[in-house]
């Protein structure tokens, strides 16, 4: 459970902060940060817009990184339809949209999100990260190092993504899906 604070205090830093988030971010970024969907169901629709559905944010996360982080299956499902890329883009801790729904997943019980995700792109199992661990970076960023180089010295061994789904207590049934991709 600490970590789950964690990561949630490490997201809520990195979207609550004003300054941060308005630097260069764009209204469909700061609508899925602040968890707006009709919002961002709006900004989208152009067609216009839709590269911007998958460009990141200063912090590297994506429309979809969001809303999967958010637990916001029905959205996931509207992003994905709409031209969301389901990839191996990562975030800036170095995590795909698949690890962010799973880590929710572990928060809300729920792996919903994780297994469609599976589905949508089986080849999202191909990749490995090197997971970060928040409070590492928490501790570094109360030292008063800059995000960036928090980030960078928080880093640990790469691990799988079924190593991954383990470690945040993901059900057997969705570590298998996982294997078995």
């Amino acid at each position: 459970m600490k970590l789950g604070r964690s990561i949630l205090a490490i997201t809520a830093l990195m979207i609550a902060t004003p300054v941060l988030s308005n630097m260069t971010n764009s209204p469909l970024i700061k609508a899925a940060a602040k968890q707006n969907w009709d919002e961002v169901k709006r900004l989208v629709c152009p067609p216009e817009l839709i590269f911007a559905l998958n460009s990141p944010d200063t912090y590297g996360m994506t429309v979809l990184m969001y809303a999967a982080a958010r637990a916001d299956l029905d959205t996931v499902r509207w992003l994905v339809d709409h031209g969301a890329k389901v990839d191996g883009t990562k975030s800036r801790l170095d995590w795909t949209v698949l690890m962010y729904a799973i880590y929710v997943g572990k928060t809300t019980g729920s792996y919903e999100i994780a297994r469609y995700l599976i589905q949508e792109a089986p080849d999202l199992m191909e990749h490995t990260t090197k997971v970060l661990y928040p409070e590492q970076v928490m501790q570094q960023l109360s030292e008063g190092k800059k995000i960036s180089d928090a980030l960078a010295n928080s880093q640990v061994p790469t691990t799988s993504l079924d190593a991954f789904a383990k470690q945040h207590g993901a059900p057997a049934s969705l570590v298998k899906l996982i294997q078995s991709r």
